[in-house]
């Protein structure tokens, strides 16, 4: 018996544009006449279609000509692997999120400061607004962390009559 392998997949099904990530595990065995016998399980499936779910390639509802497929897929990239790693949504679980921020493009009929670090933030007095980034015509690109309403009250502090 071999140590099993445990590799990466991307699948897309092509009838439903949908993609699906996960791992596999894949076990070589020599049999009693020397062939080789290959045994694969998936060990986590993602489906990203209209929203990221983990699915159970097992369940009695799952397509097994889908499944098939996916474990097919599998096999071929464990040979020749994707351009792109495979990334799994939960690679992402180390990650926190700090904040929200705003982009919004808007334009003024009083011209605003340009504010590209944090020191012309200060400045200007902003605690909201983290930038401002002048474009032409009275139009500009201002990143906030705060609400619409919040960064019009400081931008209406700020505006250079």
């Amino acid at each position: 018996m071999t140590t099993p392998i445990i590799t990466r997949f991307r699948h897309i099904d092509a009838d439903t544009d949908t993609i699906y990530v996960g791992e596999i595990e894949i076990t070589e065995e020599r049999g009693d006449f020397g062939e080789t016998l290959t045994d694969a399980t998936v060990l986590s499936c993602w489906a990203y279609g209209l929203a990221v779910e983990e699915v159970n390639v097992y369940e009695k509802g799952f397509p097994a000509d889908l499944r098939r497929a996916i474990i097919q897929t599998a096999f071929e990239q464990r040979q020749t692997p994707p351009a792109t790693p495979v990334e799994l949504p939960s690679d992402w679980e180390e990650f926190e999120v700090l904040g929200v921020s705003y982009t919004y493009r808007i334009q003024s009929p009083a011209e605003l400061p340009a504010v590209m670090n944090d020191i012309e933030r200060q400045a200007n007095g902003l605690k909201r607004v983290t930038r401002i980034v002048p474009l032409y015509e009275k139009k500009y690109i201002v990143q906030c962390d705060g609400s619409f309403d919040e960064m019009r009250r400081e931008l209406s502090r700020v505006k250079i009559h």
